[in-house]
């Protein structure tokens, strides 16, 4: 039996000033005679609700409409130069951090190395650009920091604000949240990398408007973000969308999981890269071979190095990126069956040879997806993968657009 939702007067709040909030945020400019209509909520409690969120800063009156008889009715939309949150990107080997306003303008930008691999030292130079970014730029009130967003790899709980596991930095079971809320006195809010750019690729991207979608990243590990009904789902302990983990090649190298034939062992960034180099390594001609790192330091490629030969016309190239588009349709037939969703969003390098990766993709879909389904799941290329923080933003954005951080504003208690 499912649980029973207990509610009171102070969540009833919380949730009708969301409504009135989200539905400002998409629809404005916006009366609020067109906000009872499109709320369905009190005339009285959408003129309490928005008196609120004007004194808070969070809406502002803009300007009126055309009067049809009488008084022109004020609008209002979101303000989205007065508050700023700050996205924190901790990726392999490198952290990236820029404070944003809401409207995602960049105030500031930082993006560093990371050359060491313990959670203190990782930590400690997170918690110094951070700091340093609150010194450089002081004019900005630390009350008008909606919050912190943190998206990073591996296993996470964002309900608990825990890392349950990231190899990569040695986090076991590690209260990150609680870190840097004790560190700053900003509420922060932490999520796994994929799923947080699927929420972005849905409030900026390529779902805009679609309810249900996956984003599937290859990188180092393949993973996915899925989006049903306009939310991400989790699974039952937070960490849905492991495809990466698909078995598709019997026979197949061994994962690190410990099984063997995933998809991240034939379709990754490393699998790629270690195919191609097999293939140069059995003699087969192609231009990765004339590359001045292939040359001087032993034989080092990368999937920028194999898409842009692919796009040049190197046969060697575009066969593997085409054997990859293979193992990707094979998995992602798999991914439709269960979830029929609208869309699927690849994000990558390896989306610059999408010319040879998608018709690959899409042959095995049309032969393994259920025919039904697959004709109207549409394959596009992420449109915000090379915004490094933009699913750390979304992660603050979401919380707002929930209602998760009117308590922080004030709104709660008026």
């Amino acid at each position: 039996m499912a649980p029973f939702i207990k509610g009171n007067i102070d969540l009833v709040r919380q949730l009708n000033t969301a409504t009135i909030y989200r539905t400002i945020n998409y629809d404005g400019p916006i009366s609020r005679t067109r906000l009872v209509e499109v709320t369905s909520l009190a005339a009285a409690s959408v003129t309490k609700i928005t008196r609120q969120l004007i004194n808070a800063g969070l809406v502002q009156e803009v300007s009126q409409e055309e009067s049809t008889g009488g008084r022109r009715p004020t609008l209002l939309a979101t303000n989205k130069e007065r508050f700023y949150i700050i996205s924190t990107k901790l990726g392999r080997g490198f952290l990236e951090v820029t404070l944003n306003r809401l409207n995602k303008e960049v105030v500031d930008h930082r993006k560093l190395t990371l050359k060491y691999q313990n959670p203190e030292a990782v930590l400690q130079e997170t918690c110094e650009v951070i700091h340093d970014i609150l010194r450089s730029n002081s004019q900005v009130n630390q009350q008008r920091i909606l919050g912190i967003g943190l998206a990073m790899p591996g296993l996470i709980d964002p309900t608990k604000g825990i890392v349950i596991e990231n190899p990569h930095y040695q986090f076991k079971h590690f209260p990150i949240v609680e870190f840097f809320e004790r560190e700053f006195n900003i509420t922060t809010f932490v999520d796994n990398d994929i799923r947080s750019l699927a929420l972005a690729e849905n409030y900026f991207g390529a779902s805009q408007g679609i309810k249900d979608s996956v984003l599937i990243s290859v990188r180092h590990g393949i993973g996915a973000g899925i989006m049903i009904n306009g939310q991400l789902f989790y699974g039952c302990n937070q960490n849905a969308g492991e495809v990466g983990h698909i078995f598709i090649e019997e026979f197949g190298p061994k994962c690190n999981c410990g099984n063997y034939g995933c998809l991240e062992t034939v379709a990754s960034n490393p699998s790629i890269i270690r195919q191609a180099k097999e293939l140069l390594a059995h003699g087969h001609p192609s231009q990765l071979t004339s590359l001045p790192s292939y040359q001087l330091n032993d034989q080092e490629v990368t999937i920028k190095d194999i898409c842009q030969a692919a796009l040049n016309g190197d046969e060697l190239c575009q066969a593997v990126i085409k054997r990859v588009g293979n193992y990707l349709g094979l998995a992602i037939a798999t991914v439709i069956n269960l979830f029929n969703p609208q869309m699927i969003i690849i994000a990558g390098d390896i989306v610059k040879a999408q010319h040879f990766l998608f018709p690959s993709i899409k042959k095995q879909m049309e032969d393994k997806a259920l025919q039904s389904f697959a004709c109207k799941t549409r394959i596009l290329a992420s449109q915000v993968d090379t915004n490094e923080t933009i699913g750390a933003f979304s992660l603050v954005q979401r919380a707002l657009l929930e209602g998760k951080l009117f308590t922080r504003l004030g709104l709660n208690s008026m």
